[in-house]
């Protein structure tokens, strides 16, 4: 296999939707790509060249730093186990981007609003992020590996949502701008067990509070206006037993230490 071009890197917990995730990625692809899924449940049938999975009990964030750190590609493309992709994803990506300085800007793809899996019509649910949307961000993001590195990647002290604005925030102190990726999207995608899945995802949930807290202090100066620097240093995960103990805060995270 060539070297890959993207590295799509993930949390990974529910080995029914890799096949899926696989499919949408990969269909009509010319680009050379690998994907990371870090977690608690690997594939017992599903492997190919390309798809890589690191076992882990740690949080949903550092699954996603660890990835990062082991990835190959000159592109990091944060993502989820749950999401579809959408038609030519990477060989579109990969066109608007050879057109752009990537020392100069990170990308950001259209995020589809989600539906529930067998329904003909899409089912839009509530962006928790829409409150940080009075300053764009790389929500759905593609960072060039050089810029993740730059920046330090993701903060240990996030559990597993909001990270990714504070990278694109920690972009904009960098002096870096955001080029939006036209004609993809990508969509996460709810099962038909749509009460099944509000039940597994309640740990989930219950941190959402936290993360959000968090983006407040390191951001929100105590007028209520969105800092151009961050008010709070930036605190990097550890190499040392990044694959096995939860830094940071930690929350509920399938027994991690």
């Amino acid at each position: 296999m060539s070297d890959p071009i993207f590295s799509i890197i993930a949390p990974a917990i529910r080995p029914e939707n890799y096949k899926r995730f696989y499919h949408y990625i990969s269909q009509n692809t010319k680009v050379p790509f690998e994907i990371i899924f870090v977690g608690h449940k690997p594939p017992t049938e599903f492997v190919r060249e390309n798809f890589n999975y690191i076992y882990s009990r740690v949080k949903p964030s550092q699954c996603i730093e660890l990835a990062a750190r082991e990835a190959k590609g000159e592109y990091l493309i944060p993502s989820c186990d749950d999401c579809y992709f959408s038609e030519n994803f990477l060989d579109k990506l990969w066109e608007q981007i050879q057109k752009i300085d990537t020392n100069q800007y990170f990308m950001a793809i259209y995020d589809a609003p989600a539906f529930q899996e067998g329904e003909p019509t899409m089912r839009p649910l509530l962006n928790k992020k829409a409150s940080w949307h009075n300053r764009e961000t790389g929500i759905c993001g593609c960072y060039p590996k050089k810029i993740w590195k730059e920046i330090g990647g993701i903060d240990r002290r996030f559990i597993h949502t909001l990270f990714d604005v504070d990278l694109a925030f920690r972009c904009y102190e960098k002096g870096l701008g955001l080029h939006r990726i036209q004609d993809i999207h990508i969509r996460e995608v709810y099962p038909k067990n749509i009460t099944k899945y509000y039940n597994s995802s309640r740990l989930f949930r219950r941190y959402d509070g936290y993360n959000e807290e968090l983006m407040l202090s390191l951001w929100m100066k105590p007028d209520g206006q969105l800092s151009d620097t961050r008010l709070l240093p930036f605190e990097p995960f550890e190499d040392t037993n990044i694959k096995t103990i939860t830094q940071g805060e930690q929350g509920e995270w399938w027994g991690a230490s």
